[in-house]
């Protein structure tokens, strides 16, 4: 009688300890789930919290950069709070993640899910060139040369007239010959639309001409209401066989040697160099500057007019003439004008 209980416990151990065991690993299995919630929640926290930064940050991206080395950079660069952070969202994202090398503008406040979306997607920023009208083709070298992030050097400038008066937008590691290929795409394009919309019986027969008479125009006046009747004046004396007498082909002469006379004088005027208008009858041999559209516009559509001379009028626009002696009348008006600019300002 005295054995039955010793074969009761025996028989009821074995169930005891699958019961501790179990008993455990649901407590495990639970303190493993809220592990679990609480790191997700905490990288939910990290991925999509404001960041540290108060202010727009370029960050410039490097081709082959692993994760280490972005978390580290994204934290000197004063966007993210921790280098872990990045590190612990990068892992999160898997394979699925690839971040583009380039530069990129992080807002301010960018979270991480915003910055890597950035990456991710390689939406680069773009960054800013303005070509104004009228600029000779050594300012435009000299601009593509010192602007920041772009590789190569122009050597060179490119041939006058044939780069398109525009803002052009590049990255981060262009190659500035590219751009400035770009550059000289746009004008291709440009001019042989405007060329195919031309006025008929033009005096001028090619399209290289046609850039040559924009720039002329470009040169002269920078109001927009004058081109298309400052067009009309060297159309008509073209077709008259009198020379064009443009001061900015003289100076540009001059600038081609390194000198840029302040003001013209008789001896500039006579002087014999190829694109002085006052010797040469005719159209300069090649352009003076890059016109941009609405002057190439203004060239293969002149306004009809009897115009044969324009002088300035003081106010930034120009006095237009039939005649010689009314012309004559105009320069000594403009002539009054900057002497009373001298009086008026020799008073103060």
């Amino acid at each position: 009688m005295s054995e039955a209980p010793q074969q009761k416990d025996a028989a009821t151990r074995p169930s005891g300890i699958f019961t501790v065991i179990r008993r455990s690993f649901i407590i495990i299995s639970m303190f493993a789930c809220i592990v679990l919630a609480a790191g997700y929640m905490w990288s939910d926290v990290i991925r999509t919290a404001s960041g540290p930064h108060s202010q727009a940050v370029l960050f410039v991206l490097e081709k082959g950069a692993g994760t280490n080395t972005i978390k580290h950079k994204l934290y000197r660069a004063g966007v993210i709070a921790h280098p872990f952070h990045y590190y612990v969202h990068a892992r999160l994202q898997g394979r699925s993640y690839v971040p583009k090398a380039g530069e990129y503008e992080i807002p301010a406040g960018a979270s991480l899910a915003d910055i890597s979306t950035l990456f991710h997607k390689g939406d680069v920023y773009q960054r800013r060139l303005v070509i104004p009208e009228g600029w000779r083709s050594f300012d435009v070298m000299e601009a593509i040369n010192q602007a920041d992030g772009m590789i190569s050097v122009i050597l060179r400038p490119p041939p006058e007239g044939s780069v398109l008066p525009n803002t052009y937008f590049y990255h981060y590691g262009m190659d500035r010959r590219a751009l400035l290929a770009q550059m000289q795409a746009m004008m291709e394009m440009k001019r042989a639309e405007i060329w195919a919309a031309r006025a008929d019986k033009l005096p001028y027969k090619t399209l290289d001409q046609l850039v040559v008479m924009a720039s002329l125009i470009e040169k002269e006046t920078g109001h927009s209401g004058e081109r298309g009747l400052v067009s009309s004046v060297f159309v008509n004396r073209l077709r008259k066989g009198m020379r064009l007498q443009s001061d900015p082909t003289v100076a540009y002469g001059f600038a081609k040697d390194g000198i840029v006379p302040i003001t013209l004088t008789k001896k500039h005027l006579a002087s014999p160099h190829r694109w002085n208008t006052y010797r040469h009858k005719g159209l300069p041999p090649t352009p003076i500057a890059n016109p941009g559209e609405d002057a190439l516009i203004a060239a293969a559509q002149p306004e009809k007019s009897n115009y044969f001379y324009f002088v300035a009028n003081g106010a930034g626009g120009h006095m237009f003439a039939k005649t010689l002696a009314e012309h004559n009348r105009n320069v000594r008006t403009y002539r009054s004008y900057l002497k009373r600019q001298k009086q008026e300002q020799g008073q103060e």
